[in-house]
């Protein structure tokens, strides 16, 4: 799960959010109402749950709020019911306190605030802790999962480019966890499986990742890939992409000699790509010439055919690129994948 964490004693703080990351959770952490709020008011900052200490500093509040908090008592509970639940109208919240009994006896004369108990599970700060921390998000956990629908991603990249699709993945799956389904062709095509059938099923996931490399561009399967999706009425919201330059040799378990970079900001080798396309479909074109009646392979056929198509989709496929920013894989890495993994958090 995708959980924030305020927590204004550091030692806890971090002794909290090493448990949660264990069990695989990812954990923004927060020892201050200033950076909570800010957290909360970023728009693209999506959580599963939310984890919160009462008795805390209440530099970040205002004044009338530092006095609601009752010195410092309660200014957990302040800032989720200022900011937190104005925010996200259905998350789940632990809170976790010795002060909980102070909390039920400032409700008692607030029926405004009382009303957000519903949303919240009361965990008393003992010895017990951990467990029952560890407890309830196994509860919360089983909750989400039967209520969220698990994102679909079709990773299309071409195989040369499996180093950088394992960093993708792996990023995304210690993100996501459960709640995501990545499928790719050298783990989902089976002994004897049909590769067309596979990539056929792109247009029934929800969400396309291409990973742009030069190689990619001349792929023949990536390019039938692209041709499926760039098909699609709604294309752009679909699909998205990540494109690689010689910078990016560096991911690679294996050396790298040639060029990786996919030129696909410079219009000039747009053409370079067309030309290739050109000479693949001349190339297969006097071939069947050549064997002529004897060609009775439909798909041998349909390969010519197939080309030409090519040659339409890439040049859609580079103008669409060329006019939508993209965001260098080294960027990608820095930020944790953060455009992509809000991409994915908006869909619908």
């Amino acid at each position: 799960m995708r959980i924030l964490l305020l927590e204004d004693n550091m030692q806890l703080l971090q002794h909290i959010m090493e448990m949660l990351e264990l069990q695989g959770h990812a954990v923004t952490p927060c020892s201050g109402i200033y950076e909570a709020i800010d957290y909360v008011a970023e728009q693209s900052k999506t959580f599963d749950c939310i984890i919160v200490d009462l008795n805390m500093s209440t530099i970040g509040l205002t004044p009338e709020q530092a006095k609601r908090s009752q010195g410092g008592l309660l200014t957990g509970w302040v800032w989720l019911v200022e900011y937190a639940f104005k925010r996200y109208d259905d998350i789940s919240c632990i809170v976790y306190s010795s002060f909980i009994d102070s909390l039920k006896t400032y409700l008692q004369s607030k029926p405004d605030e009382k009303k957000y108990l519903s949303k919240i599970t009361l965990i008393p700060k003992n010895i017990d802790t951990d467990l029952l921390l560890d407890r309830e998000l196994k509860r919360i956990a089983e909750k989400i999962t039967s209520e969220v629908k698990c994102k679909s991603v079709f990773l299309s990249f071409c195989s040369k480019d499996s180093d950088i699709a394992n960093i993708v993945e792996e990023r995304l799956v210690q993100y996501y966890g459960n709640f995501i389904s990545i499928s790719r062709w050298e783990r989902d095509v089976k002994y004897k499986g049909s590769f067309r059938e596979f990539m056929d099923s792109l247009r029934e996931h929800d969400f396309v990742l291409s990973i742009i490399s030069d190689q990619y561009l001349k792929s023949r399967a990536c390019m039938y890939e692209i041709g499926k999706i760039i098909d699609e009425r709604y294309f752009r919201d679909k699909l998205h992409y990540i494109v690689l330059s010689d910078d990016d040799k560096q991911y690679y378990t294996t050396k790298r000699i040639e060029s990786i970079a996919a030129n696909v900001y410079n219009v000039a080798a747009h053409f370079n790509y067309v030309a290739y396309w050109k000479e693949e479909y001349e190339l297969l074109s006097r071939q069947v010439d050549e064997v002529g009646v004897f060609v009775v392979n439909p798909e041998h056929k349909g390969l010519v055919n197939e080309t030409q198509k090519i040659i339409n989709d890439i040049q859609k496929f580079l103008s669409f690129i060329y006019d939508a920013r993209g965001i260098p894989f080294s960027e990608l890495i820095d930020t944790d994948f953060e455009v992509i993994k809000d991409a994915i958090s908006n869909l619908k």
